[in-house]
């Protein structure tokens, strides 16, 4: 099974770049590509940070999706 995140972000026509840009201006400035991909593949998300990360992400991902509808 396919990474879910990537699927909404392929969808959507965006990168994960895209994404990484968006949850920096949102308060996380010194997230990095690597560790992003973590979280989005499952990996540390018990951290306080990454739990942050992904409830961002999720928020994004929804806010991109109502736009497109």
């Amino acid at each position: 099974m396919g990474n879910p995140t990537r699927a909404r972000l392929m969808e959507l026509g965006k990168t994960q770049v895209d994404l990484l840009r968006e949850i920096r201006k949102r308060g996380y400035p010194k997230c990095t590509e690597p560790y992003l991909s973590k979280v989005n593949n499952g990996l540390n998300t018990y951290q306080p940070q990454a739990v942050g990360i992904i409830k961002l992400r999720e928020e994004i991902l929804a806010e991109w999706e109502s736009e497109v509808k």
